[in-house]
């Protein structure tokens, strides 16, 4: 889904680096299908793997969200969803270099509208808000930090956010293009390195969720490189994800697509 907040603790990382702020991000797909119906209830499960890779900078994250989705009507439905993530790696070099290990959780919700659906082609809007947090393990040469009394990396994120997601219907398969924009505001702190940081930011993220209909599967991926101020060090970021939509319609057979 569209939670880029789980990930903007990534933005501690290249301030660990060059005490630069840069603009990255990475987005799970924003919906749990890119069509709805009224009545229908459905429920998304995604597992995630997730890379970030720079000037002296690499890390690795695994994380699992679930997304669910009442259709109030053809037009109007809403969305809540819940994640968690672990992230790890290792950032910086000589006496800056550190070792990172943080877990994230989050929650949001959401408004959607589709003003268009037929047979295979759908537009949906939407629009919300999303608050997460997230707090970490730090080693800077032989010392280890941990928990918030011991300046390990925390913080509380928090802000709004809206996009488009459009689904193309290809016989069996359907292709669900999404752009998101994101506000986001909060306070993190990168550790013993860095001290406290207000956040007030607007981001983008895009991609696209690849769904197989008659399994209900679906495979998400996304690579961007940063786009922020000043010198961004060329950092990327790439998710992929894999996941299963449940029906929880009464009568209805589980089909993302439908």
């Amino acid at each position: 889904m569209h939670r880029i907040v789980v990930f903007v603790v990534c933005l501690t990382l290249p301030v660990v680096a060059s005490a630069q702020q840069s603009n990255f991000n990475v987005a799970p797909p924003p919906l749990p299908s890119a069509r709805f119906e009224v009545g229908k209830t459905e429920v998304l499960v995604q597992g995630m793997y997730s890379s970030l890779s720079g000037d002296a900078v690499s890390f690795t994250g695994l994380g699992t969200f679930a997304t669910g989705r009442k259709a109030m009507s053809d037009l109007l439905a809403i969305d809540a969803q819940v994640g968690l993530l672990r992230l790890g790696g290792d950032s910086g070099s000589g006496s800056s270099a550190m070792s990172l290990s943080m877990n994230l959780g989050m929650v949001a919700a959401d408004l959607e509208l589709q003003p268009f659906r037929n047979d295979w082609l759908s537009v949906l809007a939407f629009a919300g808000a999303n608050v997460g947090g997230f707090l970490g393990n730090s080693t800077v040469g032989s010392k280890t930090y941990s928990g918030l009394r011991d300046g390990a990396p925390s913080g509380f994120l928090y802000g709004a956010q809206g996009g488009v997601q459009v689904g193309v219907g290809l016989g069996a398969w359907h292709l669900d293009p999404f752009v998101t924009v994101t506000r986001v505001m909060g306070t993190v702190s990168a550790g013993p390195v860095v001290s406290t940081t207000d956040i007030a930011m607007t981001m983008m993220a895009y991609g696209a969720n690849i769904v197989y209909v008659p399994l209900g599967l679906s495979l998400a991926s996304l690579l961007q490189a940063v786009s922020g101020k000043g010198d961004n060090h060329g950092y990327k970021t790439f998710v992929v994800q894999v996941g299963y939509a449940f029906d929880l319609t009464p009568g209805h057979k589980a089909d993302p697509g439908s």
